[in-house]
């Protein structure tokens, strides 16, 4: 059975206060997120994460036990955390993103994913300071394509 992976970036964006968006990042140490500075236009960031298996970094993602192990405060991360009747946890960057925006700033996150070459899959959303948000995946084009004329199947096996 193969692995599902996922690699994520954002576009830069502003955050009101640098120090709290880095305590919000580290919060989700089982997503693996990378902060990165603009070289060129200091104070914007982005975030980045890489390879990380079997989860949807963007989308909302259920995590259990498990997936943050290797935190230094499960405790914390399990009070801030829903639980689902399963043990599970729902997470929603994008809401928690918007918390750390300047007003007007918008932020955007790719992610693409694989599982060997069976699926394959896209997915953007951007959300702004208020919370508002604007979603796309690459799955939308068979929508799109069916204007054109007959889709016989989607490109899975």
């Amino acid at each position: 059975m193969a692995n599902y992976n996922t690699f994520t970036r954002s576009n830069y964006f502003k955050v009101k206060e640098y120090e709290s968006f880095k305590n919000w990042v580290e919060s989700m140490c089982y997503m693996n997120f990378d902060i990165v500075e603009h070289t060129d236009d200091k104070g914007t960031y982005a975030l980045l994460s890489e390879d990380l298996e079997g989860a949807s970094m963007i989308s909302g993602y259920y995590f259990d036990e498990g997936d943050y192990e290797d935190c230094d405060d499960i405790e914390g991360i399990k009070k801030e955390l829903n639980v689902d009747k399963d043990g599970c946890y729902e997470v929603n960057v994008a809401k928690g993103l918007a918390e750390h925006l300047v007003d007007g700033e918008v932020a955007i996150l790719m992610e693409i994913g694989k599982e060997k070459m069976r699926y394959l899959s896209g997915f953007a959303i951007a959300v702004n300071n208020k919370g508002e948000t604007r979603e796309v995946t690459i799955n939308s084009i068979y929508e799109m394509a069916e204007e054109l004329g007959h889709v016989t199947n989607e490109a899975v096996w």
